[in-house]
């Protein structure tokens, strides 16, 4: 299985820590009754997926084409290894979406990129 680009291993600079964010999958299932009580329960007994946002403010162009490539390689549907900085674990994840922005100061191209992946 594929490693996501880290610096050191394919980017010269690492992730932005404020763009870092983690939010958990919806766990449960909802059921109202005609009395207006609502009862709730687990929808799966693991504990709920991660989704976990992250990116690149600043990226160099040459950078930006390594993470593309992976992009391009794994999309939405192939499952890479993700080393979680903020909680130093390895986690197998999936992109749910990839958001380049071009910013360009005269001849110098940059990117800001927003990536989401959802642990699987």
């Amino acid at each position: 299985m594929a490693n996501f680009p880290t610096r050191g291993a394919g980017l010269t600079q690492g992730e932005s820590p404020s763009l870092y964010g983690v939010d958990f999958e919806k766990n449960e299932k909802k059921a109202s009754t005609e009395g207006g009580y609502q009862f709730r329960r687990r929808q799966f007994s693991r504990t709920p997926p991660r989704i976990i946002s992250t990116g690149f403010l600043g990226l160099k162009h040459s950078d930006y084409v390594v993470l593309e490539n992976f992009w391009l390689a794994h999309q939405t549907f192939t499952a890479f290894t993700y080393h979680d900085y903020h909680f130093g674990l390895t986690r197998q994840m999936r992109f749910d979406e990839f958001k380049p922005d071009p910013k360009t100061i005269g001849q110098t191209r940059i990117w800001d990129v927003k990536i989401k992946m959802s642990e699987i």
